[in-house]
């Protein structure tokens, strides 16, 4: 892919023509994305998702630090983005949290020990 029809796209409307270093800075960069927001808005909202993943993928850019960039500048524009909307990936600490039971238990067989633990517990201090 070159980055020719992405450039196109993205300054079109604009007099300052950004080259692809340029627009791949933007993309890393915040503070650079928020000093053009013409351009990036053009990128995240006219450029289809699949091109914006190819082109960042050319500067070494990885998807989940382009949906970043997204979201990031989503949130100063205050303009929503099809990139910016992908459900963000679960950290391997919050799945970790995640209790899944066997495919062959049910709820009420592992609650069943619990609510023993539970009785047996309860009893010893009635007395």
């Amino acid at each position: 892919m070159t980055p020719t029809l992405v450039l196109t796209t993205v300054n079109a409307p604009y007099r300052r023509q950004l080259d692809a270093d340029e627009l791949a800075h933007c993309l890393r960069d915040p503070v650079a994305a928020n000093a053009l927001p013409g351009h990036m808005s053009s990128f995240f909202g006219e450029v289809a998702p699949a091109l914006q993943i190819a082109f960042a993928a050319q500067f070494g850019i990885a998807k989940p630090q382009l949906v970043a960039a997204a979201r990031a500048f989503a949130a100063y524009s205050g303009e929503t983005y099809p990139l910016a909307t992908i459900a963000a990936p679960r950290s391997n600490h919050a799945t970790s949290l995640i209790l899944r039971l066997p495919a062959n238990n049910t709820r009420t067989q592992w609650f069943a020990p619990c609510a023993r633990i539970a009785r047996k517990s309860n009893e010893r201090f009635k007395h």
